[in-house]
């Protein structure tokens, strides 16, 4: 499980803590949002998936049934992880 987002912040606010602390405390929280947020994606489109087929969702998120196939993919993984 990951750190707290309070625990990438503190770091990055104390300037008392030196400037590569803060900037690799930086990116990391970066890195943990973006995992939250493609993670989020990859739900929501395997959720949609449910009530239209892959074209259909692919459609109207203006990509292909290929990314489509792949944010699935990357949400099965992640749920079989999870058991």
């Amino acid at each position: 499980m990951h750190r707290k987002f309070t625990d990438y912040l503190r770091p990055i606010g104390a300037f008392s803590h030196p400037v590569p602390v803060r900037a690799k405390r930086a990116r990391e929280l970066v890195e943990v949002a973006e995992g939250v947020l493609s993670r989020t994606r990859q739900e929501a489109i395997y959720d949609s998936t449910r009530e239209k087929t892959w074209d259909g969702v692919a459609n109207k998120l203006g990509t292909s049934t290929a990314a489509i196939n792949k944010a699935i993919t990357a949400h099965r993984r992640s749920m079989d992880a999870e058991h």
